[in-house]
């Protein structure tokens, strides 16, 4: 085993590791995976075959399909094609700031974020934002699999904060269900997921978005602090969150991957063709970087 086994590798794994930061995904324990089984076919290939081949051959192609994969499960092919490391240089975007709509740049539907509308629930340039695909309803099919997952739990073997998220995930799954991002999608309902609702009462509500008359303003709360006891009626439930490390998403805007559009309880409470309406109401403003 040569040198360049080892560091060109290490140089993939190290990308991963920093991308999986970035987008928060399993991207880094992946690559460790895939490079330890990289290393076990190319031993298996050199004792049958009884020659000295580079281990090179057998880590790099693993690891690389594994970043394949793992960004493919999670529609985010685009962003890791796309991904640079320079965005703490990006300056801030002005009204780049929470409760505004993100409108994707693509109109093609390639993965979580094509086509897509995000309301920005949380800004801050230096320590990241956070936010949910509002465009993307929950399949019946995947609403009847988590229903049964959550019924499923046994709740003497749960703390009493996932013991209240199952319950609250139980009510909440009656209702408007989407795909909020591919953050914490795979371990509902213990992984944090978002619910946006009007009621400004609940513990830690944390405002939304601003309507033109009080009662129209929308808060949001994570899964594990709504009240089980609620109406769950009005309340929209977002499996998943999409998140930026800091300066990304300003970098992401600055190259007019987003555009940025004001949001509004419409925007909300009714998803259907809303990447098309506000492309035609001429609302979206899209920052192009100037070359330097």
């Amino acid at each position: 085993m040569g040198l360049g086994d080892v560091v060109i590798p290490g140089v993939a794994v190290a990308f991963l590791r920093r991308f999986g930061e970035a987008v928060q995904g399993p991207y880094f324990r992946n690559a460790l995976a895939a490079y330890a089984l990289g290393l076990l076919a190319a031993l298996a290939a050199n004792t049958y075959l009884q020659n000295g081949q580079p281990a090179l051959l057998y880590v790099v192609p693993s690891i690389l399909l594994s970043a394949w994969f793992t960004a493919a499960s999670d529609g985010e092919v685009p962003r890791l094609l796309s991904y640079r490391e320079d965005r703490e240089a990006a300056e801030d975007v002005p009204g780049l700031e929470a409760g505004r709509l993100l409108v994707a740049g693509s109109v093609e539907d390639d993965g979580m974020f094509g086509a897509s509308v995000v309301l920005l629930l949380r800004h801050d340039h230096a320590a990241g934002s956070l936010g949910v695909v509002l465009n993307r309803r929950l399949s019946e099919a995947d609403r009847a699999l988590l229903v049964d997952r959550v019924r499923g739990l046994d709740e003497r073997w749960l703390t009493a904060g996932q013991v209240q998220a199952v319950r609250s995930a139980r009510e909440l799954l009656r209702g408007d269900v989407r795909l909020g991002g591919p953050v914490g999608i795979r371990d509902f309902p213990f992984q944090t997921c978002v619910v946006v609702h009007g009621r400004r009462s609940l513990r830690r509500a944390r405002m939304a978005l601003r309507a033109p008359t009080e009662d129209g303003d929308l808060w949001w709360s994570y899964l594990s602090e709504w009240d089980p006891s609620f109406d769950s009626k009005d309340a929209v439930l977002f499996l998943g969150l999409s998140g930026w490390q800091g300066g990304q998403l300003a970098g992401e805007v600055s190259q007019a991957m987003w555009g940025l559009a004001a949001a509004s309880p419409s925007a909300v409470g009714q998803p259907e063709r809303l990447l098309e309406r506000l492309k035609g109401s001429g609302a979206v403003r899209y920052f192009r970087a100037q070359a330097v």
